[in-house]
């Protein structure tokens, strides 16, 4: 909520984003307030860096969409950790790519992703076990308990190609040493996490 001391106005965005000094708004939160100013300079160098690019796309094109903006911001998508975890696990490395680049993860959600990579990775193995028993990939993914929703089972099907039971062994393996590694380096948690599901 902004304070009444001053209100900026939409038009005047791209002026104050670009101006330096203090800037006499205030952000009211919980009864405490925040100078405007402090969140100004946190948020400056991203802010300048958008609204430039549409800046610049507005010289050469006459009429912005939102559509325009998006792509440009590179804000059309915002993939979820269970994605991410999914389109490792299909090995999909153009995909993880994509997602890693295009969403900014914070380092607390690391744990996150390792134990959502790790529980599929788990339901994976129990999957491998069943097709060795069975010898059919359709009848051990129809049969699992709990059911696998039908729109993942061409996803759980190419999943159960792409690894051997050894490297999934191995997989959870990793993934639990990772989870002590990125607790105690939480600093470091974004990159470790980031080389793991880079690399098969």
């Amino acid at each position: 909520m902004l304070s009444d001391k001053k209100i900026v106005c939409p038009n005047n965005l791209i002026n104050l984003a670009k101006k330096s000094g203090i800037v006499d708004a205030a952000i009211v939160n919980a009864g405490k307030i925040f100078p405007m100013e402090s969140v100004y300079k946190a948020v400056q160098h991203e802010l300048i860096n958008e609204l430039n690019k549409i800046e610049n796309l507005s010289m050469t094109k006459k009429n912005i969409d939102i559509e325009d903006i998006l792509k440009l911001t590179n804000l059309s998508e915002n993939y979820s950790i269970f994605e991410l975890a999914e389109s490792y696990l299909t090995k999909n490395k153009k995909q993880v790519s994509k997602i890693l680049n295009e969403n900014n993860f914070a380092n607390d959600e690391c744990v996150l992703i390792l134990r959502t990579i790790l529980n599929r990775s788990k339901r994976l193995l129990k999957l491998k076990e069943n097709q060795n028993q069975t010898g059919n990939i359709d009848l051990t993914i129809s049969s699992f308990k709990p059911p696998i929703f039908w729109k993942e089972k061409d996803i759980v099907k190419k999943q159960i190609q792409s690894w051997s039971d050894d490297e999934v062994k191995n997989m959870i393996y990793k993934i639990n040493e990772l989870e002590i590694l990125v607790k105690k380096n939480s600093n470091n948690s974004l990159n470790f996490v980031s080389d793991f599901v880079s690399n098969y």
